[in-house]
């Protein structure tokens, strides 16, 4: 995800990773965790370049959707290849776009709009980045953690929190709970101990 200049190129990116939840839009029973980084691997800024390059995309936002491939496929690719899924000229769902900004400490509205109004870019590239985690829980379990104990243990961590409106909940749950985070393990653990359900 990011934003393209004037002159088509990349001024602005990050990379959002959903581990195992591709059939979370399908299956209404999954809760589901997604984090974003400053740290887009080479090969998918490569492709993705190429492809709004080809797409002469200018003064745009683009969401470029990848699967890596879990094993060889004749014809296709090997394991660990990227297949692209989706290329848009326009911001990613949901609340993914304040998620980057968590992330990278700016505010990708704020650049959108300088690009179109031809003024500096309200980006600061010695600005600190974070691992941000957006975790999910659905109305129908039972988690191990109140919301209380949750605020109790990652209060100053999370940075927003709500419901989704019922046209986003089927596909991205019913409560989300977006927090930053320096290093990956802590977001990984916070989202074990949102998500831990009552056996």
């Amino acid at each position: 995800d990011g934003i393209t200049s004037k002159d088509g190129n990349v001024i602005y990116c990050s990379s959002e990773v959903f581990p195992d939840h591709f059939d979370c839009v399908n299956d209404h029973d999954v809760d589901i965790y997604y984090y974003g980084s400053n740290n887009v691997p080479s090969d998918l800024r490569e492709i993705g370049t190429s492809i709004l390059k080809t797409m002469d995309a200018k003064y745009r936002y683009f969401h470029i959707e990848f699967l890596r491939m879990s094993e060889d496929k004749e014809g296709l690719g090997k394991k660990g290849d990227p297949l692209v899924m989706e290329a848009n000229m326009r911001a990613p769902g949901g609340d993914t776009p304040d998620l980057m900004n968590y992330g990278s400490s700016c505010s990708v509205y704020d650049i959108f709009a300088d690009v179109f109004l031809d003024r500096p870019i309200s980006l600061d590239p010695k600005a600190k980045c974070y691992y941000a985690f957006a975790s999910h829980r659905r109305d129908c379990y039972a988690y191990q953690h109140s919301l209380e104990e949750v605020f109790q243990k990652y209060g100053d961590k999370i940075v927003q929190w709500g419901r989704y409106p019922k046209g986003l909940a089927d596909a991205m749950c019913d409560w989300y709970f977006d927090a930053k985070f320096e290093c990956f393990e802590d977001g990984l653990a916070f989202d074990a101990f949102l998500r831990e359900k009552k056996h």
